[in-house]
């Protein structure tokens, strides 16, 4: 692996002739040079805050932040939290259900130089609870909807803090608090759908990594409008990034208040121009469809959560236009991006399964068997990957870190990953 190869390079040829021509149309594009990984998701917001103080960053039904804006709140929460915490790497736990509130406390959080817990209202209880055990929080910041349960989860050894209350007294200048590229900026609890739930490590440039690859699928614009659907999980999070550390506009939209039958108009009135979606959420939305709508903004298209088949990508053929990529894709929660899979209406498939995809950079992904021995074409093994770019491993699950994460035999800087069995 080379940090210096030229991206381009990763890309076969059909691929790279699609990308080319996803572009928005302002023709735009903005730059995330490698090196700038090298550095805390602060410090690229508040750049990108200081090219576009006035440019809408997040827009919902009854809410409207520019930069200037959301970074002044952050700043003022951030300022919160240090006058309650002191200065120091935790995890601080976000339960809320507005999402300009979870995008200010997220980005608070992190100027902090603390680290994140995502607590989502839609969890069962018992999973919220265990998961402000496992990581050991003391603050959960909520807004007012959810005080109540916040306080009834976190019991008495920890502090709720309102984020909508006034603070006049508080001065929402810059933090300067020292973080590194390397500290945890989150903790990603996993489903447990394969066994017990468990915290992954993520640190800020990790996460900077992953959003540079993404910034390199999707061409992303500075004019460009990303929805937000989902909350509460480390794609959700990424889709945030995609958008408030490209300076482009964050559109956040509650299915489950809305209803999906609404989806289709509010993608169409807020010309949103990459969208990410869930595979079940993309079923249901095109089953609400009169086959009369157009969404003549939309240029990308991205399905998540599952496995991905052709009766799906038929459904993008018929209800999205030629200008509109569908994109897939393989990764962990672990890993981050693997895998993408650019796809146009003159793509075609031999039976019913999609390919996960090309490589990205500087993630190389490869079958072993038994005993750490690469597997030939059709033979059976060990997913592993090895990148510079993973988890630090499981929050307090030594021994779960060491069965998963090895040090490459190669004597590289670069982490062996064995990610399924």
């Amino acid at each position: 692996m080379s940090d210096s190869t030229p991206y381009k390079s990763k890309l076969p040829q059909n691929q790279q002739a699609i990308r080319d021509k996803s572009f928005h149309p302002s023709g735009t594009f903005v730059e995330f040079p490698m090196e700038e990984v090298e550095q805390s998701i602060p410090e690229r917001f508040e750049k990108i805050v200081q090219m576009y103080p006035e440019r809408l960053a997040v827009k919902t039904r009854t809410e409207i932040l520019t930069y200037a804006e959301l970074n002044n709140t952050a700043n003022w929460l951030a300022q919160r939290i240090l006058t309650v915490r002191g200065c120091g790497a935790e995890p601080i736990g976000v339960l809320v259900s507005k999402k300009t509130a979870l995008v200010c406390a997220i980005l608070a959080i992190l100027k902090a130089g603390k680290f994140v817990v995502l607590l989502d209202p839609a969890f069962p209880k018992a999973r919220t609870s265990e998961m402000l055990e496992d990581s050991q929080t003391r603050l959960v910041i909520a807004d007012r909807e959810n005080l109540a349960l916040g306080t009834e989860l976190l019991g008495p050894t920890g502090e709720i803090m309102n984020l909508e209350l006034d603070a006049p007294d508080i001065p929402a200048e810059e933090v300067r608090v020292s973080i590194n590229s390397k500290d945890f900026a989150f903790i990603f609890y996993t489903s447990g759908s394969t066994g017990d739930s468990k915290g992954v490590i993520q640190t800020h440039r990790n996460i900077l990594h992953n959003l540079m690859l993404r910034m390199k699928v999707y061409n992303v614009s500075e004019h460009d409008r990303v929805s937000l659907l989902a909350s509460g999980t480390s794609n959700a999070v990424i889709n945030m990034f995609l958008a408030v550390l490209n300076g482009a506009g964050l559109f956040p939209f509650d299915v489950q208040i809305a209803g999906v039958s609404s989806l289709a108009d509010w993608l169409a009135r807020e010309r949103i121009s990459i969208c990410f979606i869930s595979g079940p959420l993309f079923r249901a939305f095109y089953e609400s469809l009169s086959r009369k709508e157009s969404f003549p903004d939309l240029r990308a298209l991205r399905l998540t959560s599952e496995t991905i088949y052709k009766t799906d990508v038929d459904i993008y053929k018929k209800a999205f236009s030629p200008t509109c990529v569908l994109v897939c894709g393989f990764s962990s929660s672990e890993s981050g991006p693997l895998r993408k899979y650019l796809i146009n209406h003159n793509t075609k498939f031999a039976g019913n399964d999609v390919p996960v995809g090309f490589a990205l950079a500087d993630k190389e992904v490869f079958l072993v068997d038994a005993n750490g021995n690469r597997v030939g074409v059709n033979e059976v093994g060990e997913v592993v990957v090895r990148s510079r770019y993973l988890s630090p491993g499981y929050w307090r699950r030594p021994d779960l870190t060491k069965a998963k994460f090895k040090a490459d035999p190669k004597g590289s800087s670069s982490i062996l990953l064995a990610i399924w069995d």
